[in-house]
């Protein structure tokens, strides 16, 4: 998405240098002020121009429901999709269906190339970044649930052959399941490893 970043004396006056760029109006925009500056000591030493960052206007919530929906479609899949904001920069997307194994693939494959697919194209668009998740039915919980009981039982064997292990490749979501899973877990210590995408957990043993 396109932006500007303007200095001048003042933010207004900043903000209209970038919205005269943009070639539009201040209700068409958002504005972030990187620095409000300073008049400085006497209006003379230390002085500061204000700086500010304008773009158009983005609703990720409209944008990424129609972008979902539209790879659904095509798909030949008809499931409502609600989209679903958990923070700033974190937004679910809840595909309702409890009939869509295929979507979701083996080990997530599926779901997991969608949500990327998902990811990139939204960013494209819009001026902060997002990540977006992807569920399907009850996947998610399913999953989180699935990797704690993991977690627990190469726990047990690391401690037994006192030896590394290391997880097959994971997205960042599910490392965290895994650390948060261990974390109090006696002789036990968890490290994310190698470079993403193909960053992995390793869950060695260490003495009390």
């Amino acid at each position: 998405m396109k932006y500007v970043i303007k200095e001048a004396r003042n933010v207004n006056e900043a903000v209209s240098l970038a919205l005269k760029e943009l070639k539009t109006t201040i209700d068409k925009v958002d504005v972030k002020i990187l620095n409000e500056g300073s008049t400085g000591f006497l209006g003379l030493f230390g002085k500061k121009d204000a700086t500010v960052k304008v773009y158009p206007k983005f609703d990720a919530i409209s944008s990424i429901e129609t972008l979902v929906s539209s790879y659904l479609k095509s798909m030949t899949v008809n499931s409502k999709v609600e989209v679903i904001k958990q923070s700033d920069s974190h937004v679910l997307v809840d595909i309702k269906d409890d009939g869509l194994g295929y979507l979701i693939g083996k080990h997530g494959n599926t779901l997991n190339a969608l949500e990327h697919l998902v990811n990139l194209a939204i960013n494209r668009q819009s001026p902060y970044h997002l990540y977006i998740t992807l569920n399907v039915g009850n996947y998610l919980q399913t999953r989180r649930e699935t990797l704690q009981r993991l977690a627990q039982n190469i726990a047990v064997k690391v401690k037994q052959t006192k030896t590394t292990y290391i997880f097959e490749p994971m997205k960042s979501q599910e490392r965290k399941i895994i650390h948060a899973a261990l974390q109090n877990t006696k002789n036990i210590k968890t490290s994310s490893i190698g470079e993403e995408p193909d960053r992995k957990v390793a869950v060695e043993y260490v003495e009390s």
